[in-house]
């Protein structure tokens, strides 16, 4: 018999690593639980057309219940493809992608209760590093290694507008994966992976934009 219920769609194909629509192609609830596992699913790519098994569970939290994936077929590509191949983004922030990595790392190692806290401190390593490397009017080298200043300080720091949001958003949900109550239960890990990767584009464009502002204001 068929029943509906809630589930949490992926947003990351683990064949070809794009981000966006996974559509759900059929389901199957487990009558009785196989280990942490209530049902499994399976979903299509819209970019590279193959099919995913997620092994999923029911999440109750504030009397909402849904299906959350604990487990994907196949094994995520990540470590294999980096979230960039930019040289100048690793050479100038080396400490967020590896901190980045070792996250991910423990994502596929299905430690998911530490990997969420590992892409949200990589995030505070993003940020520090671009105003350290970028600074904004009164923003100093003492203030942003000071440990009393936190993260949504800094954030605060940041000109650009696009950049701030997406920050805010990824710290929104980072703090989620530290805490026992979800203030954003509709967002994961997944989220912030795909928000960091809108981050680091955006950086990327920022860092030429500056770099074109500092040729044109050279005396001519």
């Amino acid at each position: 018999a068929s029943f509906p219920v809630e589930l949490e769609e992926p947003r990351i194909c683990n064949h070809c690593d794009h981000t966006g629509q996974q559509i759900f192609v059929s389901g199957i609830a487990l009558s009785k639980s196989l280990e942490k596992t209530d049902a499994i699913c399976f979903f299509n790519c819209y970019f590279c057309q193959k099919t995913s098994i997620h092994f999923m569970s029911f999440v109750e939290r504030n009397s909402y219940t849904w299906l959350k994936t604990v487990e994907v077929l196949p094994k995520s590509q990540m470590i294999e493809r980096p979230i960039t191949k930019n040289a100048e983004m690793i050479k100038k922030f080396p400490e967020f992608f590896e901190i980045y990595n070792q996250s991910q790392k423990a994502q596929d190692s299905e430690l998911n209760q530490i990997a969420g806290m590992g892409f949200r401190k990589s995030l505070e390593f993003l940020v520090t590093d671009f105003l350290l490397a970028y600074p904004p009017k009164n923003v100093t080298e003492e203030w942003l290694k000071d440990p009393k200043t936190s993260l949504s300080n800094k954030i605060e720091k940041l000109e650009n507008q696009r950049i701030k949001k997406i920050s805010k958003a990824i710290s929104f949900i980072g703090n989620d994966e530290t805490h026992y109550t979800r203030r954003h239960p509709e967002h994961d890990v997944e989220s912030i992976k795909t928000f960091i990767r809108a981050l680091l584009s955006d950086v990327e464009n920022e860092m030429t934009l500056l770099e074109v502002e500092k040729l044109l204001s050279k005396p001519k």
